[in-house]
């Protein structure tokens, strides 16, 4: 299925995405080599998914999103972690639609998005996009380092006491 494509294709790239996640200045970079993957990626998997189910911007980019933050976060080959977290974007799935802290009532109706949204509602990448630039300012208005710090809403991981993201994954 999708997911052995999935993790033959990151295999396959590996030392690809490491050396370019080791060259990294901007975000506009992560989100190049993010997109050139999910593109690579989608060639793939239109060979054994139903072409309806690859429509969505967000299909593809969350699961990026998600392997480039754990292989920052957790990869002992990254040779500048704190410069790269500030360029990672926030993986969007239900858990962060639903989160009154990530997006009050307000801000929900100005992104024109819902909270039963999961990821494959986010169809379009200037939709996507959108929401990454409010996410990275508002991050940046309540004190917040990084938009990606976010994803410690997800399963409560704020709660977990732990101190990397080992520690925070649920067992």
């Amino acid at each position: 299925g999708a997911s052995v494509v999935f993790v033959e294709f990151l295999l396959e790239k590996e030392s690809i995405i490491i050396e370019n996640l080791n060259s990294v200045t901007s975000e506009i970079d992560v989100s190049k080599i993010e997109d050139e993957l999910c593109k690579e990626l989608l060639g793939k998997l239109k060979t054994n998914i139903i072409n309806d189910q690859l429509k969505s911007y967000n299909k593809l980019r969350k699961p990026m999103d998600i392997v480039f933050q754990h292989m920052i976060a957790m990869g002992d080959f990254i040779k500048d972690r704190n410069k790269i977290v500030e360029f990672l974007f926030l993986p969007l799935d239900s858990q962060i639609f639903q989160s009154d802290f990530v997006f009050s009532d307000l801000e929900i109706n100005k992104l024109k998005i819902k909270r039963s949204f999961t990821f494959k509602d986010i169809d379009k990448e200037k939709q996507y996009k959108n929401i990454q630039d409010f996410l990275k300012d508002k991050a940046k208005k309540i004190g917040v380092n990084h938009r990606i710090y976010f994803d410690l809403i997800w399963n409560d991981r704020y709660k977990s006491g732990g101190r990397n993201l080992f520690e925070t994954n649920p067992n």
